[in-house]
């Protein structure tokens, strides 16, 4: 079982010095299951040749039916520069499709392809199986608990980042 324990004083980060112990452990719990899902995500999707930044273009792809290549950069929270080199290897594979918009031709469009339609099920079926592996476990009392926790959370760094 894994558990996440407070700091003691001796590995503190003097960086981190004088900052409140439980965040700390909150902080670090929060970082450690990313770490666990994006690994198990891509052992998933590795079944079926797809590495977890394309199987999560395809699922926003999926969510948000076409969208223009910023609108989909915006929801991935990925640079210009990354999501046209992850759109490039997705393009030649058949998972999506580009093109230039009939109406403004500055702005790309992208959709799943062929192989991509074919492989969005599978992401999907990979995402559900972590759930329910992960957080159906959990009562659902203190899954709604978490929840209401989480977006806490969220709102929090959406009011220090600005975004809020």
């Amino acid at each position: 079982m894994l558990i996440f324990r407070m700091r003691n004083e001796s590995s503190a980060s003097t960086s981190l010095e004088g900052a409140d112990e439980t965040a700390l452990a909150v902080a670090e719990a929060f970082r450690h299951i990313q770490f666990l899902r994006q690994r198990l995500l891509g052992r998933r999707l590795a079944v079926h040749g797809l590495p977890p930044a394309q199987g999560a273009c395809l699922r926003a792809l999926g969510d948000h039916g076409e969208m223009t290549q910023r609108e989909l950069g915006r929801v991935l929270d990925l640079s210009p520069a990354a999501l046209t080199g992850l759109l490039q290897r997705m393009e030649s594979s058949g998972l999506v499709e580009r093109w230039s918009d009939p109406g403004d031709q500055r702005v790309m469009r992208v959709r799943p392809g062929e192989t991509g339609r074919a492989l969005q099920a599978k992401a999907g079926e990979a995402h559900r199986w972590i759930l329910d592996q992960t957080l159906l476990p959990l009562p659902e009392a203190d899954r709604l608990e978490l929840l209401r926790l989480l977006r806490a959370v969220g709102a929090n760094f959406e009011a220090a980042s600005g975004t809020r």
